[in-house]
Formats: C-alpha cells, sequence, structure tokens
C-alpha cells in the first residue's frame, strides 16, 4: 500500500493490534523515515505524534520480550528432550556404534541446514539494509536538488519582478516622452506652415516673401478636369475652378503644413466646397 493512504484511524488499530515500526513499514510499503513524517502530518497536535510513536516502539519491545520468552521456551523444551534422549541413551540398552554414526549424522545435516539458512536470512537482511540505505541517499539527493530549484525559482521570480518593475519605468518614461515629442512636432508643423496667399488676379504667392517656396503646381491639370466633371462646379467660374485646383495642388506638392489666404470670397467658397468632399 502506499504510505500517503495512512490514516489516522489505520495508524491507532494498528498500534492496538500490536503493529511494530518494520510491520508497518511491511504493509504501508515505507522507510521508518516516511512512517515518522506520514504520522507528523496525521497527528498535528502537540506531542501527539511523539506519543503515537512511542506506543509503536513500546510495541516493538514487547515483542521482542515474547521473542526472548518463546526462545528460553523453546531451548528449554531442546534442552528437555536431549536430556530425555541422553537419558534414553543411558538406558540399559546403549545404542551401537553405528547408530551413533547415523545420529551424528542427522544432526550434523541438521546443523549444516541451520547454518545455510541463517546465512540465507542474514544475506537478505544486509540486502534489505543496503537497498535501504542506497534508498535514503538518493532520497536526500532529490530533496537536496529540489530545495536547489526552489532556491533558484525563487530567484527567477524575484529578477521577473525587478523586470516588470524595470520595464513600468520605462513604459512610463516612454509616454511622457511621446507626449512630449507630439507637442514638439506640433510646435514644429506651427512654426514650419506655410502661408499662401491666393489673389483675385490669380497669382499665388507666399506671404513670407523672403522664404523660398517651391510653387509647384505639377498635376492640376488633371485636377481641374476632375472638379469639373463634380456637380458642385456648376455654381463656380472655370477660371476661379482652374485657380483652385492649382492651389491644392501646390499645397499637396508641398508636403508640408500650408494655410490658404484668399482675398476673393468666391475662390475662397470653392476651395472651402472641393477640399471639404476630397
Amino acid at each position: 500500500m502506499n504510505i500517503k493512504k495512512l490514516k489516522g484511524k489505520a495508524v491507532k488499530a494498528g498500534i492496538k493490534n500490536g503493529m511494530t515500526i518494520q510491520d508497518f513499514c511491511q504493509k504501508w510499503s515505507c522507510t521508518p523515515d516516511e512512517l515518522w513524517e506520514r504520522i507528523g502530518r496525521l497527528f498535528t497536535v502537540k506531542d501527539t505524534a511523539k506519543r503515537i510513536w512511542h506506543q509503536i516502539e513500546a510495541n516493538e519491545k514487547k515483542r521482542c520480550k515474547s521473542k526472548t520468552v518463546l526462545k528460553e521456551t523453546i531451548t528449554t523444551e531442546v534442552a528437555e528432550k536431549v536430556t530425555k534422549e541422553e537419558t534414553d541413551d543411558v538406558s540399559p540398552h546403549a545404542p551401537t556404534l553405528d547408530e551413533l554414526k547415523i545420529l551424528e549424522q542427522e544432526y550434523s545435516n541438521a546443523t549444516i541446514s541451520l547454518e545455510i539458512a541463517y546465512r540465507d536470512l542474514y544475506a537478505k537482511r544486509e540486502e534489505g539494509r543496503e537497498t535501504y540505505k542506497r534508498l535514503r541517499s538518493e532520497v536526500k539527493k532529490l530533496k537536496e536538488q529540489h530545495d536547489s530549484k526552489c532556491r533558484e525559482a525563487e530567484k527567477i521570480i524575484q529578477r521577473d519582478n525587478e523586470l516588470v518593475d524595470q520595464m513600468n519605468e520605462i513604459n512610463a518614461a516612454h509616454g511622457f516622452k511621446q507626449a512630449a515629442l507630439e507637442k514638439i512636432r506640433e510646435q514644429i508643423k506651427e512654426m514650419s506652415k506655410i502661408v499662401l496667399c491666393v489673389y483675385s488676379s490669380h497669382e499665388i504667392a507666399p506671404l513670407d516673401e523672403v522664404a523660398e517656396v517651391n510653387l509647384d503646381d505639377t498635376g492640376h491639370d488633371e485636377l481641374f478636369a476632375q472638379l469639373r466633371e463634380r456637380n458642385e462646379a456648376e455654381d463656380f467660374r472655370p477660371k476661379d475652378l482652374r485657380l483652385v485646383a492649382r492651389v491644392i495642388q501646390i499645397a499637396t506638392n508641398l508636403d508640408a503644413a500650408v494655410e490658404i489666404l484668399f482675398d476673393d470670397e468666391e475662390v475662397k467658397k470653392a476651395y472651402e466646397v472641393f477640399t471639404n468632399l476630397q
């Protein structure tokens, strides 16, 4: 049976039935150390486990005492038998030499058989003790490995917590820097914004005459053709539509923030209509 299935009720019943440590170990396939550990888990009240263990040891002592008494009884019976045989031997009919040799051979064979049986039992006992020592050593090594792995796991968990803290700090710093970066970019965009003036004379020029601005309107012809296809084009003059196409294309080609100023409300209205539709 597995030692983990041993219950407190079974322990008490075993003690009552005179079971020893060896009996428990044989029945539950465990070592004395494992038996002691299991009893400690079953009886957690202060000193209860020790008291249970002492009761099992007491059964051991009782059994040893019984064996001693039995041994003495057997020895006495054997002595009485030998005495009787010796008494019989000194009877008026004394054994002959051949009978004594036969008797000697019988006792010799019996002695040899007992010696062989003793050596076999002794060898099995030594084998069991060596196995127990080996298993106990293996259990010790496994426990050491287990403890080492537990310590290693604790270090990994601690390191993981430290890394999480560092990641949180970096994430917070990244968020702060990202927000600052967006703000700076907005400022740069605002400061770099190009202001174009669109005059009713169809002239397009930067408000800051000092700044070098490439007023590239390449592609405005195609755009003008597209604008004329829209229904909204009916509300505006063709020349105003072409001017709007040029303005939209220049702003697109500049690839920068552009602010458009108009001195003609009709052109401005057309620009707002078609830029909202895009």
